[in-house]
């Protein structure tokens, strides 16, 4: 099938629109998985590691460990502003991981 005329110009031309409605971000989104020591210090470190990483989301057995982690993180100045996790996002029980 060709397109081709108009059709095919206002096809391309409106292309770059649709692009430009939506938001693009290079970001490399990280999510913990055990909110222990070892866990908050690989996050730590892939945090470090590109200043495009974010953290959005962890998973635990214990609330607790959880917001320890995530205090943790938050102090550490040169990532704070990059541990974007949400309520919604802190997943907790042995099945946390799947979720």
């Amino acid at each position: 099938m060709k397109v081709s005329g108009a059709l095919g110009a206002a096809a391309i031309s409106g292309f770059p629109a649709i692009l430009s409605a939506q938001t693009v971000t290079n970001a490399i989104k990280v999510g913990l998985v055990g909110c222990g020591g070892r866990g908050t210090g690989a996050a730590s470190q892939a945090l470090r590691a590109d200043d495009l990483t974010e953290l959005v989301a962890v998973a635990d057995v214990d609330q607790e460990r959880v917001d320890q982690s995530l205090a943790t993180l938050k102090k550490i100045q040169r990532i704070s502003d990059r541990v974007k996790v949400e309520s919604s996002k802190q997943f907790l029980g042995l099945d946390a991981y799947q979720k």
